[in-house]
């Protein structure tokens, strides 16, 4: 088989090369979803009739999600320069039975010209290059290059209420070639701020400089909230908003952006809800005997706890919740500091993570891995929130220190890295997958690590068995079982 059809947990099925080293393949495979959480956040602000275009589409996670959000009264604009990765972006517009998606076979920089097409390790990494051929010995083929100026005046489409721009180095390029767009239209913009292992500040200011405020996404995907130029960013953040203030007042509106955080102050009431919003949690029954009066705990725990009640709040504003995460993360880290305990960190972690502070997660989940060092977490005396959200719902019963350390490995797996394509984790996966609450996407990681590196496999019976979590049993039993099989 030269292609695979993968199906993610939004319902869109993508043809992908049948190939491990194939980063978008690799990735769906193991999270059914793209690891960026910008597709979601998108996915939910586009409205039927709204016009994007996605600059930069590869095998089309972002465009053919786009186009089945704006609806058959909208329509989507992708570029993608390479032959046979366009030809798979069509094979999957059409398997979805999309009909609202243009898919242009050009890259776009700052001028119109015949270029050249690096191939990278995988289509993800391909750039434009400078000059080069075949003759060469260089990898890639001929494309046409364009602007986007150029392009709206070839296209003709409608004024773009969203552009993501994904063209691995070019972006400053992209934006030198289109005064005119950027300067009559005034859309939101998703911009790649990261490529390889630097991020690129220098776009922030070319973008201010036209105009554009500049914004990241919560770490939770709910609403945008502001990144300033002098502004550090998390390690882990790949990807930038910027938009004009017209469109910034719009999303605000909405509330799908936080112009500034509403400082938060906890009261008494608010430590109580928070207690009582923790004892409502399905994961929080084997804790109930620690009762309700916040007066027996930590007061900055129950103030970091109230804040983070408060801040999942959808009922709201987005200011009041993006304060009230901003008290949660600095009260509970200062406390992780001076008198950290396993469910303290567990608690920063989330928050953490929900804010956008990946790398401060991380860190507090070695910690708490090297803390637990095989005791037995169901003396945990104080409420806390487990650092991964899938595990909320989860009941443990008489099964709470399992569930605990599950809850601690396999938000450390998740996060220390995009994807298992990019390296190993602290723990190793193996363990991981093996514990009692381990997901099924623990159990792919697993397999699909060793078969990238060409090692035994074992293949369990639940992934070839469809469920909730588990959406392509029929690739990994047809396909990546006899491979397994093979390699063991």
């Amino acid at each position: 088989m030269n292609d695979l059809v993968i199906r993610m947990k939004s319902g869109i099925r993508v043809q992908v090369p049948a190939r491990l080293d194939s980063i978008t393949t690799y990735v769906l495979l193991e999270q059914e979803q793209w690891f960026e959480r910008e597709v979601q956040f998108i996915a939910a602000w586009l409205k039927p009739g709204m016009t994007a275009i996605d600059i930069g589409a590869n095998l089309g996670v972002y465009a053919l999600t786009m186009a089945r959000a704006v609806g058959e009264g909208g329509h989507v604009y992708a570029f993608e320069p390479a032959a046979a990765v366009r030809a798979s972006l069509e094979a999957s517009r059409d398997i979805n039975g999309i009909r609202n998606l243009t898919v242009i076979g050009a890259a776009l920089a700052d001028t119109e010209r015949e270029g050249w097409l690096d191939y990278g390790q995988s289509s993800e990494l391909n750039a434009i290059g400078e000059g080069g051929s075949a003759a060469e010995g260089r990898l890639g083929e001929p494309i046409r290059v364009s602007t986007l100026d150029a392009q709206e005046r070839e296209v003709g489409w409608p004024a773009p209420d969203f552009v993501k721009i994904d063209a691995e180095g070019a972006e400053a390029l992209i934006l030198e070639g289109a005064p005119r767009f950027f300067r009559e239209h005034s859309p939101l913009i998703m911009f790649e701020v990261k490529a390889g292992a630097t991020q690129n500040k220098g776009l922030q200011a070319l973008f201010e400089a036209r105009g554009f405020v500049t914004y990241r996404l919560l770490g939770n995907g709910r609403f945008l909230v502001p990144a300033p130029v002098e502004a550090a960013l998390d390690g882990f953040e790949l990807n930038l908003f910027a938009c004009k203030p017209d469109r910034a007042r719009l999303l605000e509106g909405e509330g799908w952006l936080a112009a500034a955080a509403t400082p938060y102050s906890p009261t008494p009431e608010a430590r109580a809800a928070g207690l009582r919003a923790f004892h409502a949690q399905p994961f929080a029954g084997p804790l109930a005997q620690l009762g309700h009066d916040p007066a027996r705990f930590e007061p900055a725990l129950m103030d970091g706890l109230a804040a983070f009640v408060l801040s999942r709040d959808a009922g709201r504003p987005a200011a009041e919740r993006y304060g009230a995460l901003l008290h949660a993360h600095g009260t509970l880290g200062a406390l992780c500091d001076s008198q950290p305990s396993v469910s303290r960190l567990s608690m920063f972690a989330r928050v953490a993570v929900e804010l956008g502070e990946r790398g401060h997660a991380v860190s507090a989940l070695r910690i708490a891995m090297q803390m637990l060092g095989g005791t037995d977490p169901i003396g945990i005396g104080e409420p806390f929130w487990p650092a991964d959200e899938r595990f909320d719902a989860i009941d443990p019963g008489a099964q709470f220190g399992d569930w605990f350390v599950t809850s601690v490995a396999e938000s450390l797996e998740r996060l220390c890295a995009y994807s298992s394509i990019f390296g190993k984790g602290p723990v190793p996966v193996e363990w991981t997958a093996a514990l009692p609450f381990a997901s099924a996407e623990m159990e792919r990681r697993r397999v699909l690590a060793a078969l990238l590196a060409g090692q035994p496999a074992s293949m369990p019976d639940r992934l070839a068995v469809e469920a909730p979590d588990n959406l392509n049993a029929d690739i990994w039993k047809a396909v990546l079982a006899p491979r397994a099989t093979a390699t063991a």
